[in-house]
Order: structure tokens, then C-alpha cells, then sequence
């Protein structure tokens, strides 16, 4: 692969808005090259095949790499490979997700849906910081379903609302969160798929606080959070009104914004290709 066009590396990107994603980013942008990250190889493969129809040079722009953010080892592995292979990533787009379609706030629920859409998204972000060069990029996929409008019986929301919140302190709510559903005291009861929800709406306080962290201002990362709308995906389900297309026009919106820290978008949230404030 070429090193002079910048790399963008989407998780869960073998289909759903992560494909429709780079499919975009390829009608538009022909100096971009990406880093299809996949649980399945196999899948991953198919899907290059796929863009191939439609794109004959996809073979040297897309490349496909073997990455589940819900595992530790599978994250390990990925970071040895960036580093020995000396790739260098302009954006990381964490896309990956997953939601289970139930109001319960129950431990099955929640360890179902952690590991994915807020451990492993916190975990491979936090280690590739060190590999990211100046001026790059990193966007979270998030939802507006991360509000507190709705989930507004949230226990943790003062907590989390505390003006001198910090990434640890978050981290501890999140833990707090886990433990009292464990014990039978879920924080939340209501809201549109609850643990989802809360998983969101932690994704949506650590971009805004990842934003000013050291790391992040030494090397002029912008950080932004993105929601691609309510779209038909196996994660969204067939009534959902957005089609992929249209759910890759955000994401491909905040990718393509000049490739310089902007203050008025640091750490904010996308939706619509606009500005939200989504944790008032």
C-alpha cells in the first residue's frame, strides 16, 4: 500500500455504517486508503470483493486487519502490529458496536454490551494515542440515545454531570454502574435500550474529556463524537428510516473536517453534521 495518502482505520467496518463509511469516503475522497478492521477475516475479505465491483482499485486502497475491541489480546495484538509494521494511522474511527433490544438493566444485558460499545472503545483509543502522528483524528461512533433526556432517571447523573470530571473519575462511575447491577440496583430503569443508552452517554463524556487531556493537545488530536442517525443495520433493525447511505454522511462529514485541531469542534458531538450539546 501507498504511504503518502492518509490511512483512515474503521472497526466493524465489513458492513453497516463502517462500510457504508468507507464506500463514501471512496466516491469522494481518492487520496484516503483505509484499514478495514474485522472480527472475521473471512468476512472482511468478502467485503473488500465487494467494493471491488464498485471500485477496481480497492485492492490497493483497502486493507483488511483482524481486530475484536471486546478482547484484550485481540487489542494487543493489533498494537504490536501497528508498531512493527510501522503503519501510520491518520484517523481511528472507533465504529464497532453493540446493543441488545430490551428495556431490562440486567448483568447478561450489560455483559453483553460493555465489553464492545465502552471497554474495548476506551481501551484500543487509549493505546493507540501513542501511535497516532500530529494532526490526526479520532472519532467515536456515539448515539443521541446517550442523553440524559433519555435516561433521565439516571442515579450516576450528578456524577457524571460534575464540572471537574475527570477520564479516572469516569472510568470509576462506570464501574459503579456494573457493580450496582450486579447487585440487583440498576442506576437506570427507563429509557430506549437502557444499557446501551448508558454506554453512550459515557462514550459521550469521554470525548469531551479526552479532548483536553495532555497527550491529545501535545499532538493537536482532534477528537470528536459522531451519531449517524438511526439507520437500518443489524444493530438498528429493519425500522429504522436512515439507509446506510445516508448513515455514512455524518461520520464521512466529521472524517473530511480540516485536518487541524478547531476549538469550537474540539470534543464535541456530531449529529447531522452539526453540533450538539447532547450531555446538557
Amino acid at each position: 500500500m501507498e504511504t503518502t495518502k492518509k490511512l483512515i482505520m474503521i472497526t466493524g467496518s465489513n458492513k453497516g455504517i463502517g462500510f457504508a463509511t468507507i464506500k463514501a469516503l471512496m466516491k469522494t475522497n481518492p487520496e484516503y486508503r483505509f484499514l478495514m478492521c474485522v472480527r472475521s477475516m473471512e468476512r472482511g475479505k468478502a467485503a473488500v470483493e465487494n467494493l471491488k465491483k464498485e471500485f477496481p482499485d480497492a485492492g490497493s486502497r483497502v486493507e483488511v486487519h483482524n481486530l475484536d475491541i471486546s478482547s484484550s489480546k485481540s487489542i494487543d495484538e493489533f498494537i504490536e502490529w501497528v508498531k512493527t509494521s510501522k503503519t501510520k494511522i491518520d484517523c481511528l474511527v472507533n465504529n464497532a458496536g453493540f446493543a441488545v433490544s430490551t428495556t431490562d438493566v440486567t448483568e447478561d444485558v450489560m455483559n453483553k454490551t460493555f465489553p464492545t460499545n465502552y471497554y474495548g472503545t476506551v481501551e484500543l483509543t487509549e493505546k493507540m494515542i501513542p501511535l497516532l502522528p500530529e494532526s490526526s483524528k479520532i472519532i467515536i461512533i456515539t448515539s443521541t440515545l446517550g442523553s440524559y433526556k433519555n435516561l433521565s432517571d439516571c442515579t450516576l447523573k450528578e456524577r457524571l454531570k460534575n464540572p471537574k470530571l475527570t477520564i479516572e473519575e469516569l472510568k470509576k462511575i462506570v464501574e459503579d454502574f456494573c457493580a450496582e447491577v450486579k447487585a440487583g440496583r440498576p442506576p437506570i430503569k427507563s429509557g430506549i435500550i437502557p444499557v446501551y443508552s448508558f454506554t453512550k452517554l459515557a462514550l459521550n463524556h469521554y470525548v469531551s474529556l479526552l479532548a483536553n487531556e495532555k497527550a491529545i493537545k501535545e499532538k493537536g488530536i482532534q477528537v470528536y463524537a459522531c451519531h449517524p442517525g438511526w439507520v437500518k443495520t443489524d444493530l438498528a433493525g429493519p425500522e429504522a428510516p436512515l439507509s446506510l447511505e445516508e448513515g455514512a454522511v455524518c461520520p464521512s462529514f466529521v472524517v473530511n473536517l480540516p485536518w487541524k485541531v478547531d476549538e469550537k469542534y474540539q470534543g464535541k458531538y456530531f449529529a447531522d453534521c452539526k453540533v450538539e450539546d447532547i450531555l446538557e
